[in-house]
């Protein structure tokens, strides 16, 4: 995103050269699925197949309706999935996988991410609490909720990685982005106040993971 109310793409073969595709997703087609008069932004794309056929390819984004002054209607704010055949062209599930009104009233949640494991499915995301006695301007963790096959939501919101896990005065840890090679996963995050993070990563077992208790961190390093 650069804009905010427009997501675009580019194209590569081998992953290094990029050429520029065009736009995947913008205010006006968001609002054509939803009825929302929306931005959008913070996208990934996963090739994911749908079981029903909506698409061979997932993109998961935040949109957020936004107005200069209140009311704002804060309910639209939250993160969404949108379905493709070719990555290109794209079809929004107007049903959101969580919404602004679930969280707390200074609370928002952003860049979201598939990680897929066996038949069990899970987006990862950050939710950010504003806190204008926080230099960074808000306190920052990174949480998850269960989804099936289809991305619809069927679990409750669940801590993965507390900003602590970098250090007791960590303000903030986001952008999660989740990787698996051998029996480990293996997340990559955001460390530190917007604008100034570094890159952090949080590794577990694959066995810990899959044990009730989904917490990522078993080691750290910056």
């Amino acid at each position: 995103h650069g804009e905010n109310d427009t997501t675009r793409y580019a194209t590569s073969k081998d992953g290094i050269a990029f050429e520029y595709g065009g736009v995947a997703l913008d205010r006006d087609r968001f609002r054509a699925f939803t009825g929302i008069d929306s931005r959008v932004f913070y996208a990934k794309v996963f090739r994911h197949d749908s079981p029903s056929g909506r698409g061979r390819y997932t993109m998961l984004f935040m949109a957020s309706y936004y107005v200069e002054a209140p009311p704002a209607d804060l309910n639209t704010q939250g993160l969404y999935v949108a379905w493709s055949h070719d990555a290109r062209t794209w079809r929004v599930d107007p049903d959101a996988i969580l919404l602004k009104s679930e969280l707390g009233p200074n609370e928002y949640v952003c860049s979201p991410c598939l990680f897929s494991f066996g038949n069990r499915h899970d987006v990862l995301y950050h939710r950010d609490r504003s806190d204008p006695n926080v230099a960074g301007g808000g306190l920052t963790d990174v949480f998850r909720v269960e989804v099936n096959a289809e991305l619809k939501r069927t679990g409750a919101q669940e801590e993965v990685c507390p900003r602590q896990a970098f250090g007791d005065g960590n303000e903030r840890v986001g952008d999660p982005c989740v990787f698996v090679e051998g029996d480990h996963v293996y997340l990559f995050v955001s460390v530190g106040p917007r604008l100034h993070q570094r890159i952090g990563l949080a590794t577990t077992s694959i066995g810990a993971w899959v044990r009730a208790n989904r917490s990522i961190p078993e080691r750290v390093d910056e």
